[in-house]
């Protein structure tokens, strides 16, 4: 597994303020045991991994001591309060993403992730749930991978784990699913060929489109002959292609419709005129039509109420939109597509060779198969003898048409239809096989009928997944997606709840580690910096490092704790309390304050404190910080107090000490002020106080410069931070419950 520094895209929508915390504590437990497990050797962890469907909550790919493979395992997380509360399992939904997760797998992919086939990682898709689950027909499962995911990720020893069974009926309907999937896929790939944006050199590489030429050919669009630079054809819709309404071919039409009017535009003014015109006469259809040409326009919710137009109307106003377009375009493609003719090249040796190489393997598998007369053809062919360019895939629909009756593929008795080199293969090997059949005769007296090769009696199975496909139907490559998702999805049920993963991580966490009865810091304040750390990764927006063995996020938590303990227990709980509100602001507001590296001492005057401490937190994301509350620290026991001032004056001079004086004017205060001024001399400090605070905190600090902070204006709020501000204006953390309602209404100025 690479083990180069890459990062993961994000899905949009992952930093908000509740109903993280369940995958945040997982995410804390699975990758403490991940990097304290000696048998995994490497791993890459990530979450809300953009583009893989449901399974994106927790994706994590590992080593293991023995394995021959990675194994790579998707997460979805279901957190339920009511552990009786039973769960829905969406299987279609889960299967659509396990195919979404298998197209990702390329060996050219640069995320080190997936930059490998499906097939050379072990992958597992986990739906991980504290309820339990309504799967029918399920049975447990035992197997050497899901064994070391369990050790991974079991939180509770009566959970139960299982697995779907692979009933008949199970299987078929999630291969319906897989077609109509492709469908929609295909009739992307079919309008980025229409306008230009595949390459055709490389449109029959796509694995779906090798897959669905011939039928597309055959019942979507009419394959004209060769161009006379004999590398192209033109293709153009057949007419009764839209108004064929079989079953997939639906799916693909539909989503071929909506696809190609979303890429056609039209004038904004264009579009008022047209829609006036149509308004005059709601009854044309046709009228409507040519504003449907702007999909994204075609019909809104004003359209509807505003001129009672029914949703009837503008399906049929759209379809008749789509079929002008598409029945107006000439589509250029390679050569090979539909496959009217054998692909061979030009060069007439290299043909000939090539023409004499397919009739011998041909011939082989006949007099294999002389009794059955079913010629099976698999993968385990070679690879020049199966591919599209002078192989057998080339074949299909010219030399191998169906056989109604058997639903197999025979030779075809139709010369005439055959374009050149399909009819130099069919004439080549008509002649081969009356060769062989004379050269026994030849040495027999008398030559039964059944040991004569006779073309028309042949039969041929072919199971290639990269063969054109000759029915628009599922076949074993479908069944094969269903069963392989069948077999390698697993149902974690009735775990552990949140607080109980925080519990268990703790247990673990103080297993791990040995402290003594005046080390302050304990295991509590150990696992709050650790799921900050956590938290801070998860909560990136758009892009994020993989977290791998070798990462630091638990041992800073833990050199953290160490070095300054009464520091670090008195300011987690601070921190993580402001991080929980999530404020986050524009660059523009962070420069307002005017913070800089050089100066030791700044006092900030700030209106409204919490906001102010959320700021300067966020611009010191990447430094080593700690927050304290002067008031807080003015209730703590004599003792306390004292051993805190003794560890501030020997605090690390790279750590940026945060105080928030919101009140400094009680005797306790002051003299707690006086005491931590004279501590951290020298120590670079930003002191957040309002007005009347920030006089006498420049008696103590008299070489602190003053800044006021002055930009808390909704516009200084980051755009994500915009649209949760009022949402939670009562925001719940676990530590206790922060009403900022009176803050937010002064805070935008309400």
């Amino acid at each position: 597994m690479t083990r180069s520094c890459t990062k993961f895209k994000r899905r949009e929508g992952t930093a908000g303020i509740l109903g993280h915390l369940y995958e945040t504590k997982l995410i804390s437990l699975f990758y403490f045991r991940a990097i304290h497990e000696e048998a995994i050797e490497e791993f890459q962890l990530a979450s809300n991994v953009d583009k893989v469907g449901a399974f994106d909550d927790i994706c994590f790919k590992t080593r293991v001591t023995g394995f021959e493979k990675p194994i790579s395992v998707f997460i979805q997380a279901k957190h339920r309060e009511n552990k009786n509360q039973t769960l829905e399992i969406d299987l279609a939904t889960y299967f659509i993403s396990y195919l979404n997760i298998r197209k990702h797998f390329d060996p050219k992919n640069e995320d080190s992730f997936f930059k490998s086939t499906y097939d050379e990682a072990e992958c597992l898709f986990v739906i991980y749930t504290t309820a339990k689950d309504e799967i029918g027909n399920s049975s447990d499962i035992a197997s050497e991978y899901t064994d070391v995911v369990y050790d991974l990720i079991g939180t509770a020893a009566g959970g139960t784990v299982k697995q779907p069974d692979q009933q008949e009926e199970r299987v078929n309907w999630l291969c319906e699913i897989a077609m109509k999937e492709q469908m929609i896929q295909l009739a992307d790939r079919m309008c980025k060929c229409i306008d230009d944006e595949i390459n055709l050199d490389n449109l029959l590489s796509d694995e779906l489109m090798l897959r669905y030429h011939y039928i597309l050919a055959q019942q979507v669009l009419h394959v004209d002959d060769l161009q006379p630079d004999g590398e192209t054809r033109v293709a153009t819709f057949r007419a009764d292609f839209f108004d064929n309404y079989e079953n997939y071919l639906t799916v693909f039409k539909d989503s071929l419709y909506k696809e190609i009017l979303k890429r056609r535009t039209i004038d904004t003014n264009d579009i008022a005129r047209l829609l006036n015109e149509y308004l005059t006469d709601p009854t044309d259809v046709t009228k409507l039509s040519k504003v449907n040409k702007q999909y994204n326009e075609y019909y809104t919710p004003d359209l509807k109420r505003l001129h009672n137009v029914s949703h009837v109307t503008v399906e049929q106003a759209t379809d008749l939109a789509a079929r002008q377009i598409l029945s107006e375009l000439q589509v250029k493609v390679p050569a090979a597509f539909g496959n009217k003719d054998l692909t061979l090249c030009s060069n007439e040796n290299r043909k000939k060779r090539r023409i004499k190489h397919l009739i011998t393997k041909i011939t082989e598998k006949l007099e294999n198969c002389q009794f059955s007369k079913i010629v099976a053809i698999n993968e385990s062919s070679p690879k020049e003898f199966l591919e599209l360019n002078g192989g057998l895939a080339g074949a299909i629909g010219n030399i191998f048409v169906l056989d109604d009756e058997t639903k197999l593929m025979k030779i075809t008795d139709n010369f005439e239809s055959l374009e050149t080199n399909a009819k130099l293969l069919y004439e080549s090997l008509n002649k081969e096989i009356e060769l062989i059949n004379k050269t026994k005769q030849g040495h027999r007296d008398l030559l039964r009928a059944e040991e004569q090769i006779n073309l028309r009696q042949y039969r041929f199975s072919f199971n290639v997944y990269k063969f054109p496909k000759v029915l628009l139907e599922y076949n074993e490559y479908e069944k094969h997606l269903a069963r392989d998702f069948l077999n390698k999805l697993i149902i974690y049920s009735s775990q552990a709840d949140e607080k109980t993963v925080e519990k268990k991580l703790k247990a673990e966490i103080e297993e791990s580690l040995t402290l003594n009865d005046s080390f302050y810091a304990k295991i509590d304040e150990i696992f709050l910096k650790y799921h900050n750390e956590i938290q801070d990764w998860w909560l990136k927006p758009k892009e994020a490092d993989y977290l791998t063995k070798d990462g630091e996020l638990f041992k800073n938590a833990t050199r953290y704790m160490i070095a300054d303990p009464l520091t670090s227990s008195l300011s987690v709980p601070f921190v993580r309390l402001m991080r929980q509100y999530n404020y986050t602001f524009t660059d523009d507001a962070l420069h307002s304050l005017g913070l800089s590296d050089q100066e030791l001492t700044t006092i900030v005057v700030a209106e409204y404190s919490t906001l102010t401490v959320a700021k300067v937190m966020q611009y010191l994301k990447n430094k080593d910080y700690a927050a304290l509350d002067i008031a807080h620290i003015a209730r703590l026991e004599v003792d306390m107090r004292n051993a805190l001032r003794r560890e501030l004056s020997f605090t690390n001079e790279n750590k940026v000490l945060i105080f928030v004086c919101d009140d400094v004017m009680g005797y306790k205060n002051k003299r707690a002020l006086k005491n931590i001024a004279e501590a951290v001399l020298g120590k670079r400090c930003i002191i957040i106080a309002n007005q009347t605070s920030a006089i006498l905190l420049q008696r103590y600090f008299r070489a602190a410069r003053t800044v006021c902070d002055e930009r808390n204006g909704l516009m200084d709020l980051s755009e994500d931070c915009r649209r949760r501000v009022f949402a939670n204006a009562g925001v719940e953390v676990e530590l206790e419950q922060k009403d900022m309602r009176v803050e937010l209404k002064a805070f935008v100025g309400a």
